[in-house]
């Protein structure tokens, strides 16, 4: 694939407001607001919101045993809550962005979140991985959003 030459174009539109801003705040307060994993009404909002906004939902597997409803309620809430996720997030909390010091870090706590969904889903789930701790810490874990 050829690189594209960075000009001022790409930098004016990658700064202007997007019709996605809104919605992504949105999500971005919740994580901010509700950072902990203590509350399974909470980490169903977060995990459903940001799964289903992504198109990236948690419930969409292989041989699902449970409705979605039940399964968020009694396998995804409950077993993030008895994870470990609020110990790895707080791990990454003396970075300010990714550096090649931190980088096993950062790689070692999406690579545990993706060890949990797969025990809860069967499947890697990637993207949810990704989106979910981008919307916890947006500076260490990126993706490309709509609009940019």
């Amino acid at each position: 694939m050829k690189a594209t030459k960075l000009t001022k174009y790409h930098i004016n539109k990658a700064q202007q407001k997007s019709p996605w801003d809104f919605g992504n705040k949105i999500l971005y307060d919740l994580c901010d607001n509700y950072p902990n994993h203590k509350s399974i009404d909470q980490i169903v909002a977060k995990i459903w919101l940001i799964g289903r906004s992504y198109a990236a939902a948690i419930e969409r597997r292989k041989k699902a045993k449970e409705y979605n409803d039940t399964f968020y309620t009694e396998v995804v809430g409950p077993t993030i809550m008895k994870s470990e996720i609020d110990q790895w997030l707080e791990t990454l909390s003396k970075f300010r962005f990714p550096t090649l010091d931190n980088i096993e870090n950062i790689l070692s706590v999406h690579g545990s979140l993706m060890k949990l969904i797969k025990e809860m889903t069967g499947m890697e789930k990637r993207s949810l991985t990704s989106k979910y701790l981008h919307f916890h810490k947006p500076n260490l874990f990126s993706f490309m959003i709509p609009g940019q």
